[in-house]
């Protein structure tokens, strides 16, 4: 009998509250208006993204599990605020659609470097790129059809607060309909 090499694909996330959520689904509702062609996220699929580790053997998902949670190790629960919008690269020719994390910034950024050390020595690369703590909204399905997305980007928002208690490793399953997010683990954040 062939054993099954199973894989997954895979990312580590904080998530939002309820009612951040809500704030982020009507300004999403706000933003679908702009005429641009952009692939909005899903109300239940928001979340902030720590480090993406793409598709990984089933069997390996303890061990990074286990990373997570000593990469936690240290670091209370935290609260977040989300305000602002705005696009990478830029405002201007955008391709991907955030909201910004005021409150909690720091605390995202060490974690980070938390996450990365511990991933390290168990075979997953550091990212290149500096961490900017970034909830993306929406990601635009063609270049150079923005509509009028760079005059609504500019627009004031404030998405709320909430308490991070815990960094989920998630899997993700694509489908034509958009990706399915599922919890495979979670570490807890502890008073220190």
């Amino acid at each position: 009998m062939l054993d099954c090499v199973c894989m997954v694909r895979t990312f580590i996330a904080v998530r939002v509250s309820d009612s951040v959520r809500q704030s982020l689904t009507s300004l999403i509702g706000e933003l679908r208006n702009s005429g641009a062609d952009v692939k909005w996220v899903a109300p239940e699929n928001l979340h902030l993204t720590m480090k993406f580790l793409g598709n990984v053997l089933e069997t390996r998902v303890d061990e990074m599990a286990e990373a997570v949670s000593r990469a936690c190790e240290g670091i209370s629960p935290f609260e977040m605020s989300l305000e602002g919008v705005g696009a990478f690269p830029s405002i201007r020719r955008p391709k991907v659609v955030w909201v910004g994390v005021i409150k909690g910034k720091d605390v995202l950024i060490n974690l980070n470097k938390n996450i990365e050390a511990e991933l390290e020595p168990i075979g997953f690369e550091r990212e290149r790129r500096r961490f900017s703590p970034h909830l993306t909204i929406g990601r635009l399905r063609r270049e150079g059809r923005p509509g009028d997305l760079a005059d609504r980007l500019s627009m004031e928002f404030n998405g709320g607060e909430c308490v991070v208690e815990s960094v989920y490793l998630m899997k993700s399953t694509l489908t034509p309909k958009g990706p399915i997010y599922e919890e495979l683990k979670h570490a807890t954040l502890k008073h220190n």
